[in-house]
C-alpha cells in the first residue's frame, strides 16, 4: 500500500494506514542463486478509538478510614466490550482492590466497579487504573492520592467550675 516501506537491515515493514481499508502486501525474496519465495497477505485496519475513564477520584483519603472510588468509564465505539478496571502492581501491593459492587445511582441499583482501600500510613500514593476494549485499545488514569491523618472531632472546652464566695 501507499507509504509502506521495507527496511532491509532490520527486515521490518513500516506502514501507517490513513484509511480503514485493508493493506495488501506482497513480499518476494531470493537467495541470490536462483531460489525465490513470495508471500502475499493483508493487514486489516479498524477504526477503533480507545475507551475513556470519565470519573474523578475523591481526595484525600484518611488513615484507618475506608476509601472508595466509583470508577466510571466508557468507549466511544458503539458495541465495544470493556474489561474490568485493573490496578497497577504497586497499588495492589498496598492492599487496594477493585470489586464490582451494586450501588444506588439516581434512584436505581446499578453495577459499578469500585476501588477500595483502607490506608495505614500518611503520604502521597501514586495510583494507575487501566481499562481496555476487546480490540486492545486502552485508557489509563493516573493520580496521586494524598493520605492524611484522621480528623478527630473536637469540641470547645467547657468551664465546669463554680466560683466560690462573694465576688468583689
Amino acid at each position: 500500500p501507499a507509504g509502506a516501506t521495507f527496511d532491509p537491515v532490520t527486515r521490518q515493514i513500516h506502514w501507517t494506514p490513513t484509511t480503514t481499508a485493508p493493506g495488501s502486501f506482497r513480499l518476494q525474496v531470493n537467495d541470490g542463486r536462483g531460489g525465490n519465495a513470495t508471500q502475499s497477505f493483508q493487514v486489516w485496519v479498524t477504526d477503533n478509538a480507545p475507551p475513556r475513564i470519565t470519573s474523578v477520584p475523591p481526595s484525600p483519603a484518611f488513615v484507618d478510614k475506608p476509601y472508595t472510588y466509583v470508577i466510571a468509564y466508557e468507549d466511544p465505539n458503539a458495541g465495544d466490550t470493556l474489561s474490568a478496571p485493573q490496578l497497577d502492581q504497586a497499588s495492589l501491593d498496598r492492599g487496594m482492590t477493585i470489586t464490582e459492587d451494586e450501588i444506588l445511582q439516581n434512584g436505581q441499583v446499578v453495577q459499578k466497579y469500585v476501588l477500595h482501600w483502607t490506608p495505614l500510613l500518611t503520604g502521597n500514593f501514586a495510583v494507575t487504573i487501566t481499562v481496555a476494549d476487546q480490540d486492545g485499545a486502552t485508557a489509563s488514569q493516573s493520580f496521586t492520592l494524598p493520605v492524611r491523618p484522621q480528623v478527630v472531632a473536637s469540641l470547645p472546652p467547657t468551664i465546669t467550675s463554680v466560683p466560690q464566695g462573694p465576688a468583689y
